[in-house]
């Protein structure tokens, strides 16, 4: 199947990589990041929001973390790291609720936190996002699968929220540690606990990453469609080159199927048939 496409695009190097691994040459698998809707007051070309002050010195901690409420996306890792951090913290959760358990498992395990309150919102509106992290100061990606791409912490980004995620996958790719967020092993809550702490008693380490989430470059969405209308462009252009390797694979895959279904007949009759058998 992967010998019949001209380009493969993915949304990270992390699948880019994975598809290499297949034996997908280089020059057909290309890394082809998604774009997303800059928010209001945001450049035309990259950029975001004016920076705003958020978190008063005395007040707790506000952060985020918004897709769906399911086990994999690492909500309980950030509260047990808020358990060990001792960090007082307004945790809002914005997503649909797709694992009751986990939900009520959550909700459980928050009670028990001194200084964390857990507001579990539900799920949002893309044109509620500005509104939702206006007074965030961290937005949280803490899933703990390698996930294929993030476009949550592109949209804090955009909006000068600084992120914090795991070293899975295709999670670090928006993010210069210290820079405009943080990375941690998703399988380390201490590491994340450490971060949080920093994050809420550190002086100015919130306003340093916040300017360096404004700073970060975010490719929109014109600049993603012409980027894929460009990968079909070049693509066009070998298809002298191409189209005899992509007849024969297909030719093979008709083969197996033909096999896998019995057909004898057929199988006699094609050399090919033979040769897979």
């Amino acid at each position: 199947l992967l010998d019949v496409p001209d380009r493969v695009l993915c949304p990270s190097p992390f699948v880019a990589d994975w598809f290499e691994r297949w034996g997908v040459g280089p020059d057909r698998v290309q890394a082809v990041p998604n774009g997303i809707p800059l928010p209001d007051g945001a450049a035309v070309r990259g950029g975001s929001l004016a920076a705003r002050t958020r978190r008063r010195p005395d007040g707790p901690l506000r952060m985020a973390i918004l897709g769906a409420v399911v086990r994999h996306k690492g909500h309980d890792v950030v509260v047990e790291a808020l358990a060990a951090s001792g960090v007082e913290c307004e945790l809002y959760v914005h997503g649909p609720l797709g694992d009751p358990g986990f939900v009520s498992e959550l909700r459980a395990s928050a009670d028990h936190v001194p200084g964390l309150r857990l507001h579990i919102c539900g799920p949002y509106e893309p044109e509620d996002l500005s509104l939702l992290l206006e007074d965030t100061d961290l937005l949280v990606a803490p899933s703990v699968w390698p996930e294929t791409f993030c476009l949550v912490v592109r949209e804090a980004l955009a909006r000068g929220v600084p992120a914090i995620t795991t070293r899975l996958g295709a999670l670090p790719d928006a993010i210069d540690h210290g820079e405009n967020g943080f990375l941690y092993d998703h399988d380390e809550p201490a590491q994340l606990a450490e971060l949080l702490s920093r994050a809420a008693t550190e002086s100015g380490l919130l306003a340093r990453l916040s300017e360096g989430a404004r700073a970060t470059r975010i490719p929109t969405l014109e600049e993603h469609a012409e980027r894929v209308t460009a990968e079909y462009r070049a693509a066009m252009g070998g298809r002298e080159t191409s189209a005899a390797r992509a007849d024969a694979a297909i030719h093979e895959l008709a083969a197996i199927e033909s096999l896998l279904h019995g057909c004898p007949e057929d199988r006699a009759a094609d050399p090919l048939l033979a040769g897979v058998a």
